[in-house]
């Protein structure tokens, strides 16, 4: 008759390696009969030890470091020395939280490589239910023969809470540009300003990127201040960029690579000077012909200046009388109110020398663009006739 019949024997007195099974047996009527399996393996060694088992470095996080980039798509590295594994191996990795609630994750089994050392990566593994702070990380190991190990690595830190943003963020303004302009002359330097309310911590790191058109120009990375305050970038190269609308974004990263954006207010590029007024004069007033400066009108003498519609109502000017002698007389610096409007200017004249006066007007347009146009001209005689 057929059947089975199982026999438990201590075997640890052997020694690993291939152990041949022999099975003996006599019948009632003293028949003996044998049956030898030689196939079978004693195999008691756990897998050996990983050199390296850490959280593994990224695009935009360090080893051992599970940030708001990183947290759905965590890999764990582990590395095997020379002789550490039998080959065939069966793997998993599993990622808990110190001192929280919250619930492990886990990535595995995957199946082991050759003999010898070798590395593997485990995951992406979406880590969004660990809480921030300590995490451990233990990968077990399983060999062809049933063998188990279990190995700590080394602990991670979650950290996926933004850097504190600045509260405000603004191209500075100048000697020779108004805050929220680039100009002619600030182009190839310009400074921002940027402010920070509590929160901001003295190892974040802050740079500033002004975007315009189809370019982009980036600060080198500078310290923020502790707590609150503000800092100041200069020197910020924008002469590839077109005039028109400029972008101010300020990016914090704290160090463990979370970021955090904040756009400030949007500057204007015009670095494009206010065209030329299509005439200026020195009206007639009370004793003098037009163009002509005399004694009695010198101290207030007046100059109509003609202005072009491009102006559009956003430019200061001023008329400048200029004598043969290189001395000036300048009226006060006044708003256009519309475009295509006219304007007169009031100069004191008394202290130019008599003769050909050159009749100047300087603008500034709203971005801060200086331009003089020296293209016209006046006489001035304070010599009256002699007695008859």
């Amino acid at each position: 008759a057929g059947g089975s019949q199982s026999i438990t024997m201590d075997l640890s007195g052997l020694a690993d390696g291939p152990i041949t099974v022999t099975w003996s047996a006599t019948d009632t009527a003293g028949n003996p009969t044998s049956y030898t399996d030689p196939s079978a393996i004693k195999d008691t060694m756990v897998p050996g030890a990983p050199s390296n088992l850490t959280v593994q470095a990224g695009t935009s996080n360090a080893a051992s470091v599970i940030n708001m980039h990183s947290e759905t798509g965590v890999r764990v590295a582990a590395t095997f020395g020379s002789g550490a594994l039998g080959g065939g191996e069966q793997f998993s990795v599993t990622l808990t939280p110190q001192g929280s609630s919250s619930p492990a994750v886990s990535y595995g089994p995957i199946s082991g490589g050759p003999i010898g050392g070798t590395s593997f990566v485990f995951g992406p593994m979406n880590t969004t239910s660990i809480s921030d702070g300590s995490v451990d990380i233990r990968l077990d190991v399983m060999d062809p023969a049933g063998n188990t190990a279990s190995y700590l690595g080394t602990t991670a830190t979650k950290d996926v809470v933004p850097p504190a943003m600045p509260t405000s963020a603004v191209v500075a303004g100048g000697s020779t540009n108004p805050a929220n302009f680039i100009n002619a002359t600030t182009t190839g330097s310009v400074q921002v300003d940027v402010g920070f309310g509590a929160g901001t911590i003295a190892t974040d790191q802050v740079t500033v990127t002004l975007s315009g058109s189809a370019f982009v120009s980036t600060t080198a990375p500078a310290t923020a201040p502790s707590s609150s305050g503000s800092m100041s970038f200069s020197g910020i190269n924008t002469t590839n960029m077109f005039d028109g609308p400029v972008i101010v974004s300020v990016n914090v990263e704290d160090v463990n690579q979370n970021t955090a954006t904040y756009t400030g207010i949007p500057a204007t590029k015009d670095t494009i000077a206010a065209g030329s007024p299509s005439n200026a004069f020195v009206a007639t007033s009370g004793s003098n012909p037009q163009g002509y400066i005399n004694g009695t009108t010198a101290p207030t003498t007046l100059v109509s200046v003609a202005f072009p519609d491009s102006y559009e109502g956003n430019v200061t000017w001023r008329c400048v009388l200029t004598d043969t002698g290189a001395s000036n007389a300048a009226s006060a610096w006044m708003a256009i109110a519309e475009s295509g409007s006219s304007g007169t200017a009031q100069v004191n004249a008394a202290a130019l020398a008599d003769g050909s006066v050159t009749v100047s007007v300087e603008v500034v347009d709203e971005a801060g663009n200086p331009a003089a146009f020296p293209s016209w001209t006046a006489t001035k005689d304070t010599i009256g006739s002699g007695a008859p």
